[in-house]
């Protein structure tokens, strides 16, 4: 899928992920971006917040933007993973002989 998408940010949230940068040392921050298939009340299909690790599942998303899709295609395309570097010991391998089940 190819889109062009428009993202606004306000200053608040600009500054409240400069500030979260600096606290943590960190030399940037992870967005998660999502491009729904409707528009809400606003006309607005795209919106952002700040990604969470497994840690953080459950707790209240902050978001950090709202747009919406200018372009597309109208493809849909799913994405594999990358590799993230967890062996895949398969169904065969002997480390499953030693477990309780």
């Amino acid at each position: 899928m190819s889109s062009l998408n428009t993202l606004w940010l306000k200053k608040s949230a600009i500054e409240a992920m400069l500030e979260a940068v600096n606290k943590t040392g960190n030399s940037g921050i992870e967005l998660t971006i999502n491009v729904r298939d409707e528009a809400n009340k606003y006309g607005q299909n795209v919106n952002a917040h700040i990604s969470q690790n497994i840690e953080d599942k459950g707790k209240p998303k902050f978001y950090v933007g709202n747009g919406n899709t200018v372009w597309s295609d109208g493809k849909s395309t799913t994405f594999k993973k990358k590799n993230t570097g967890y062996k895949d010991y398969g169904s065969n391998d002997s480390i499953h002989d030693n477990l309780p089940f």
